[in-house]
C-alpha cells in the first residue's frame, strides 16, 4: 500500500539522501522546510513549516502515514530538537496516527554532552507519545569524520595532522543510513529503539592514517589530550556498536568516491 511520507529536515545531508532513495523506490515524499521556495529534489513535493514555531505543522501533518523526523540542530537543539519535535506531535492531527521515526545517535543515553542529552530528551517525548514509533540511533558518518574530525587537526604548513588521543569511531556512510532508514517503514512499528553502525571500527590515528594515504600526504601525526565532553564520547566507546554492524560502504571506499 502506497503510503504518505513527511520527512522532516529533508533538505539537510541525511535528509537529502533519504528523500533521494524514497524517491528511488517510488515515493513522492513531502519535505518540510522553512524557507520559501526551498528547493528539493525532482520528485519530492516542498511544504513550508518551521518546527521550532509550530507554524505549518498541522498542514504537513495531516494527511502523513510516516513521519521520518530527521530535522535537528547541534547549536541550538533545546528550541529545535526538544521543543520543535513537541510541536510537531500536538500538530499532528487527532483522527490520525502516523509512523515517527526518530533518527537520533549512538550513545545519548550515556553521556552529558549538552547535545546527546537535548536528543535524548526529544526521543522520551517521542516514546510517550500515543504514536506508534521507531527510534533508530546511528553512530556518526563518514563525512562527520573528515571535516568535524581530521581536517580541523591539519596543519598544511608544518606538515602534521593533530588529534585528539585514544578516539574511536565506527563511521557508517549516509546512503547506507538512508537505506536503512527508508527500508524501516516496511517494518511494523513497536516503539522499538534500535542502533546501527557502519561495518568496521577505527580508532582516530587509523583514520587518519588512511586519509594521508588517499591524499598522497607524507603527513606527521600528532597526539592531542584534549579534554572535554565532546571528545570524551569518543574516548569512552559509547559511540560504538560492533553488534550492529550496517552498510557495505566502507572508510576506504568513502574515501576513494570522495577524494
Amino acid at each position: 500500500m502506497k503510503q504518505t511520507i513527511l520527512v522532516t529536515g529533508g533538505t539537510g545531508t541525511l535528509g537529502k539522501q533519504v528523500v533521494k532513495q524514497l524517491i528511488k523506490q517510488g515515493n513522492t515524499p513531502i519535505v518540510l522546510t522553512s524557507k520559501e521556495n526551498a528547493t528539493v529534489e525532482e520528485g519530492a513535493t516542498a511544504v513550508v513549516g518551521n518546527l521550532t514555531l509550530g507554524t505549518g505543522l498541522n498542514e504537513a501533518t495531516a494527511i502523513a502515514d510516516v513521519i521520518i523526523h530527521c530535522a535537528s540542530n547541534p547549536r541550538n537543539s533545546a528550541e529545535v530538537d526538544i521543543q520543535g519535535t513537541a510541536n510537531l506531535l500536538s500538530a499532528i492531527p487527532t483522527d490520525r496516527s502516523p509512523h515517527i521515526i526518530y533518527i537520533s545517535i549512538c550513545g545519548v543515553d550515556k553521556s552529558t554532552y549538552a547535545y546527546y542529552q537535548n536528543k535524548l530528551a526529544t526521543e522520551k517525548l517521542i516514546a510517550a507519545s500515543s504514536f506508534p514509533h521507531t527510534i533508530i540511533r546511528i553512530t556518526q558518518f563518514h563525512d562527520f569524520i573528515l571535516h568535524r574530525i581530521l581536517l580541523p587537526g591539519l596543519n598544511e604548513q608544518e606538515s602534521f595532522i593533530e588529534l585528539p588521543d585514544k578516539m574511536s569511531f565506527q563511521p557508517i556512510d549516509i546512503q547506507d543510513a538512508a537505506a536503512y532508514i527508508v527500508n524501516s517503514i516496511r517494518e511494523v512499528p513497536q516503539g522499538a529503539c534500535l542502533t546501527i553502525g557502519g561495518p568496521e571500527v577505527f580508532t582516530v590515528r587509523e583514520l587518519a592514517t588512511t586519509y594521508l594515504a588517499y591524499t598522497g600526504k607524507e603527513y606527521a601525526i600528532r597526539d592531542l589530550s584534549a579534554q572535554s565532553d565532546f571528545h570524551n564520547i569518543f574516548r569512552s566507546g559509547i559511540n560504538l556498536t560492533p553488534e550492529n554492524k550496517t552498510g557495505t560502504i566502507t572508510w576506504p571506499i568513502f574515501l576513494q568516491n570522495t577524494l
